[in-house]
């Protein structure tokens, strides 16, 4: 049984890291540079993250949520939707498992 928790707990660090590097590069091709780049003309900047949970199917996993302030329009994560009320989140998990 030991080998299975194991496995759940590795699908559940495997799919957090997945899923925060594609918020980074999510939010990296929204600004239009790297990290630390720096351009004149750059529209908006990153503004630290914000702790997130998400259910999957093996559980609670948590992330950070990058921001980013003053670009043309707010940043929005296109495959991480907003958190839905409760009563969506009861009824729904992100098949990542």
């Amino acid at each position: 049984m030991d080998h299975i928790q194991s496995l759940v707990e590795l699908t559940c660090i495997g799919a957090r890291m997945m899923l925060q590097v594609a918020l980074e590069e999510e939010l990296k091709a929204f600004l239009g540079r790297d990290y630390y780049e720096r351009r004149e003309d750059q529209k908006g900047s990153r503004s630290g993250s914000k702790p997130r949970s998400i259910k999957i199917g093996c559980g609670d996993i948590h992330i950070q949520m990058p921001q980013a302030r003053g670009g043309d329009t707010p940043f929005h994560s296109k495959f991480l939707p907003p958190y839905p009320s409760s009563d969506q989140e009861k009824r729904t998990r992100h098949p990542l498992t």
